[in-house]
């Protein structure tokens, strides 16, 4: 059987560079999308901002179970009012 390209035989690694290529493409392709569309996402950027921020300020128990619960449940009114 003759191989094409770089694709690795069975039983050889694949060096380094290659394989950190996807990693980098993904986070090029993310990057651009992200500067593309800022507007789109700024509001998710600056709720996942919040969230680290009382992450990191309460050590851990803002992202517990319960209080999630609990925010879902104050918030669940409020969506109900904007929809309507």
């Amino acid at each position: 059987m003759s191989s094409s390209g770089n694709a690795p035989q069975a039983g050889q690694v694949q060096p380094a560079a290659q394989a950190a290529a996807p990693e980098a493409s993904f986070f090029a392709s993310l990057g651009k999308m992200l500067r593309g569309n800022i507007r789109d996402y700024g509001m998710y950027i600056a709720l996942a901002a919040i969230w680290i921020f009382f992450t990191i300020a309460t050590k851990g128990l803002f992202i517990t179970p319960r209080n999630i619960s609990n925010l879902l449940n104050q918030t669940g009114y409020i969506a109900v009012i904007a929809v309507a």
